[in-house]
């Protein structure tokens, strides 16, 4: 695998740092590397994208943040479950942790 430094040299087309092994990635396909972050409009500055990309861009991270949003509420939910579970396959400590909590609360 790439580290993101490496991605990021292969990207922007400086390959003198980089190791012989990926140097010959550049010299057959340069002009892909740059293609790709020229169609990435997250990758552009925001001063010279048109009207339409920004828009794009916007409801790409909307998509992200939504795409973030349900697989924390799905950690969350298999979180719950496992604690659940818990609880039933393990009865006696519930009830003592239960007992310790009204103790405490009077």
């Amino acid at each position: 695998m790439l580290s993101t430094k490496e991605k990021v040299k292969i990207l922007l087309g400086s390959d003198k740092d980089l190791p012989e092994h990926l140097r010959f990635m550049m010299r057959e396909d340069p002009g892909d590397a740059k293609a790709n972050l020229d169609e990435n409009p997250v990758m552009k500055d925001s001063e010279s994208m048109t009207k339409e990309e920004k828009k794009m861009a916007k409801l790409a991270e909307k998509q992200r943040k939504k795409e973030l949003k349900l697989i924390k509420a799905m950690a969350d939910e298999e979180k719950r479950r496992k604690a659940e579970e818990f609880e039933r396959a393990n009865p006696k400590i519930n009830d003592q942790t239960k007992s310790v909590k009204r103790k405490s609360i009077f």
